[in-house]
């Protein structure tokens, strides 16, 4: 186990209550703690987003039927798993425009990204600000699929003029 001081750019209220963050040796994209490489600084997934963003997209689908059947059934696990869901779409935005995520002042380093779902800002405060409803999912997985549809179009177009 390694003990990390939280970054300044990782602090957010929904996702970490403590300065330091203990990690363990076997780390995932969907347990606690989120946002991992940005905290290990080993790995560094945004420089090759392809890799780093199926990663992301393999824990999201394994996400959905438990989010899913917890909605249904009103489960009290639905706040952890909303944590996780809105971590990994953090990911995509941040992962797909070749940046590790910041959470503290995430509008103004979003507004610059030239890869990211119409309005994404506008939506994703509505999110942040509801986070473990049923209407906020639905958001995150509409802003899961735009995203994936945004970074693929652009890789298509930077392929092209290669």
């Amino acid at each position: 186990m390694i003990e990390v001081v939280l970054p300044n750019s990782l602090k957010h209220p929904l996702f970490f209550q403590e300065e330091v963050i203990t990690l363990v040796s076997s780390l995932s994209l969907v347990t606690p703690p989120h946002f991992i490489y940005e905290l290990q600084g080993e790995e560094t997934p945004w420089r090759n987003p392809s890799y780093g963003l199926q990663m992301v997209q393999e824990a999201y689908q394994s996400m959905q039927p438990l989010i899913e059947r917890s909605f249904k059934e009103k489960e009290a696990e639905i706040d952890s798993l909303m944590k996780t869901v809105l971590a990994l779409f953090f990911m995509s935005l941040f992962w797909s425009n070749y940046d590790p995520v910041v959470l503290n002042g995430w509008k103004e380093k979003v507004a610059a990204f030239h890869i990211k779902p119409l309005n994404v800002e506008e939506r994703l405060s509505f999110v942040l600000a509801r986070p473990f409803s049923y209407q906020a999912y639905r958001q995150i997985d509409t802003l899961m699929t735009e995203q994936q549809k945004q970074f693929a179009k652009h890789s298509l177009l930077n392929n092209d003029q290669k």
